[in-house]
């Protein structure tokens, strides 16, 4: 070094070590949509026989905000007890259970109702919340795995359980999920038959010999805890 010189100081090299959530890209809001979960709610609140449509698709769970799933178990109860669903009902139904101030008030559940989706449109915003629910599901999972993988002393079958876990319950998800979509579609078989009209032109057959063919297998498929009488 030249004499007369001062030598600059310099920070030392440290390497940095990225949380998990980092690692994988995990944003720092998780995804989620406010406005479609006001539309599915709101929509609820219009017409109660919606919540028996919604409720096929969507878990508690499933709303990102804390008051959003407040509001959906109070619809749930209000629908069990075969009350109107409206601001006022749920109003009454929150107040009861001290939830009403914390999930924003009267206020708060009438700008809900001015959010209603028409139409379809509950079943398509609900389908939104759902696929931004799994997202967040599957960030989580990916944060429990890689935790575990870089956890000191890892051991690596335990890993590999835990993924396999973390897998299957994703799978279970996705089947309930899959199952309450085809319920939109699925007619109660029993009323398929009665209310079917005799002028109903038959798939296989004639209008007056409609069956299937002999030795042909006959599938009947139910929810568990069906009884077939």
């Amino acid at each position: 070094m030249p004499q007369g010189t001062t030598p600059q100081w310099q920070a030392p090299f440290t390497h940095s070590h990225p949380s998990p959530q980092d690692a994988i890209g995990v944003t720092a809001t998780p995804p989620h949509d406010a406005e479609a979960e006001k539309a599915v709610l709101g929509a609820c609140m219009f017409q109660g026989p919606v919540i028996d449509e919604i409720r096929q698709v969507l878990e508690p769970g499933d709303f990102f905000r804390p008051a959003h799933t407040t509001i959906w178990h109070a619809l749930l109860e209000l629908r069990r007890q075969e009350a109107p669903t409206d601001a006022i009902a749920l109003s009454h139904q929150l107040k009861s259970t001290g939830d009403l101030t914390r999930v924003g008030g009267p206020q708060y559940l009438h700008s809900l109702a001015t959010s209603a989706a028409v139409g379809s449109g509950a079943s398509y915003y609900a389908d939104i919340i759902r696929s931004h629910a799994d997202l967040r599901v599957l960030q989580a999972t990916a944060v429990r795995v890689l935790q575990g993988a870089t956890a000191p002393g890892a051991d690596p079958a335990e890993v590999r359980s835990l993924l396999a876990a973390s897998l299957s319950e994703a799978a279970d998800r996705a089947r309930r999920s899959s199952g309450g979509r085809l319920q939109r579609y699925a007619v109660d078989g029993w009323s398929f038959v009665t209310d079917t009209p005799a002028t109903t032109e038959p798939v296989w057959g004639t209008p007056g010999k409609a069956a299937w063919a002999s030795g042909e297998s006959l599938m009947l498929v139910g929810p568990p805890g069906s009884r077939w009488r």
